[in-house]
């Protein structure tokens, strides 16, 4: 693993959405670290992701958990700052937000269905738009979007989890084509 120094850029993976520490993201997060890259790991629960982080370092990894609510713009702008700021070069985004929560249609009021609009969809679209920016300057980066066979096919008890990872499904289709 390469040591930053003043001069020199430094490759590093950022992973949204990491909850408990043997799930999709903090996998990703170890696999990361494994490669040699410099790991943030953001999510909303600082224990959760500093268990993460501290197992990563426990490894000789490099860790930095960073809290984070990716439904709100102003957070998510102030990661990839810190991150610039940093002198860091962004190798990778996994968005891994979202939770399938169940819930009896008729019986879900919209403050439910707006809930997982914005866990599913809206941090999707708020990642997406600030690091694909320095994606671009970069000439650089690879974004990725954890997925669900719900975008494909309803399922009974699971109409708010489908309606925003089909959305995402099909937004991530549209930024391929860019």
């Amino acid at each position: 693993m390469a040591s930053a120094t003043p001069d020199k850029i430094r490759d590093c993976a950022v992973v949204i959405g990491v909850g408990a520490s043997q799930g999709i993201g903090a996998a990703v997060c170890h696999r990361f670290a494994k490669e040699g890259l410099k790991v943030y790991v953001a999510g909303r629960t600082f224990q959760k992701i500093e268990t993460v982080a501290a197992k990563i370092h426990a490894n000789a990894g490099e860790a930095v958990a960073f809290r984070l609510d990716a439904e709100d713009i102003n957070q998510v702008q102030a990661l990839f700052d810190t991150i610039i700021s940093q002198n860091e070069r962004i190798t990778a985004v996994i968005h891994n937000v979202g939770g399938n929560i169940p819930s009896i249609f008729l019986r879900s009021p919209l403050s439910f269905f707006t809930q997982m609009w914005q866990s599913t969809f809206l941090s999707a679209y708020l990642v997406s738009q600030s690091c694909l920016k320095i994606f671009k300057e970069q000439n650089h980066g690879t974004l990725i979007f954890t997925g669900a066979s719900a975008s494909l096919r309803g399922k009974p008890f699971f109409a708010a989890f489908t309606m925003g990872k089909s959305a995402l499904r099909t937004y991530a289709l549209n930024l391929a084509q860019i």
